[in-house]
C-alpha cells in the first residue's frame, strides 16, 4: 500500500528566496565577525592582563635572497606589558619600556635607541597586547600546534609600509596563548616562532630587562638622533 501524505509545501517565489538566501548569509558573517571579535578580545585581554610571561622558543628564518634556512633557539621574557627580552643564538634583544638595547653577537656591536623609533623588531606589547589597533584581523581556521587546537589569525597592517607586512598567530583554543608565529617583512624574510614552553605570570626580577655592555663589544647610540 502506498501513502500518500497530505502534507503540502509551499513553494517560494524566486524574489522571497533569494531574499532568504541573502539573510541567511548575512547571519553567518556576523556570526563569524562576533567570533573573530570575541578571539582578539580574548587573546588581547589575555596578554593585557598577564603581570609576565616566559617563553621557550625555536625559530625558522627563511631570506627572500637565499634558499636556505636559518634556525635557532632562545627564551622570551614579557612583564607589564611594555618590558620584554629576547635571547637567542645569535642576538639579544632587551627593553625596559622606554630603551630597546639589540646585541648582535656575530658582529659584536650593540645599537641603543628609544623604543618608539625602533621599527625592525616584533614588538611583543603590540603584537600580544593590541594588535586590533595596528591591524585587520581575519580568521583563517583551525590548526593543532604540539598537540594542542588552536585558531588561526591572520594579521595585515592597517598603515602602508610598515615593517611587518603579514602576520599570523596560532592561538590556543583553551588559554588564548599564542602557541606559534609567523611574519613576513619588509625585506621579503619569513620568520616562524614557535612556542614550545609557555609559563604564564612567572617570577621576573626588574634586573631581566636592563642591559649590561659586554667586554669589546661597540655601543653604537642612537637615542639623540631625530
Amino acid at each position: 500500500m502506498i501513502l500518500h501524505s497530505s502534507i503540502k509545501f509551499k513553494k517560494l517565489k524566486p524574489r522571497t528566496l533569494f531574499i532568504s538566501l541573502l539573510m541567511s548569509a548575512l547571519g553567518i558573517v556576523a556570526l563569524q565577525a562576533q567570533t573573530l571579535a570575541d578571539i582578539t578580545h580574548s587573546v588581547e585581554s589575555k596578554y593585557r592582563n598577564l603581570k609576565s610571561v616566559s617563553m621557550v622558543f625555536t625559530k625558522e628564518v627563511k631570506s627572500g635572497n637565499f634558499d636556505s634556512k636559518e634556525k635557532g633557539k632562545g627564551k622570551i621574557w614579557l612583564k607589564n606589558s611594555d618590558k620584554f627580552r629576547i635571547d637567542s643564538d645569535r642576538e639579544q634583544i632587551i627593553s625596559d619600556g622606554k630603551i630597546v638595547w639589540i646585541y648582535s653577537k656575530e658582529n659584536k656591536q650593540v645599537t641603543k635607541n628609544r623604543k618608539e623609533k625602533v621599527k625592525n623588531i616584533l614588538d611583543f606589547s603590540q603584537h600580544f597586547s593590541d594588535f586590533n589597533s595596528n591591524y585587520k584581523s581575519t580568521l583563517k581556521g583551525k590548526d593543532k600546534i604540539l598537540d594542542l587546537p588552536c585558531l588561526i589569525l591572520e594579521l595585515t597592517p592597517k598603515k602602508e609600509n610598515e615593517f611587518i607586512t603579514k602576520l599570523f598567530l596560532w592561538v590556543e583554543s583553551k588559554t588564548y596563548l599564542i602557541r606559534k608565529i609567523e611574519y613576513s617583512d619588509i625585506n621579503d624574510n619569513h620568520i616562524s616562532l614557535l612556542f614550545n614552553q609557555i609559563s604564564p605570570n612567572a617570577k621576573i626580577s626588574d634586573n631581566k630587562f636592563s642591559f649590561q655592555l659586554p667586554q669589546g663589544v661597540e655601543l653604537v647610540d642612537l637615542t639623540d638622533i631625530k
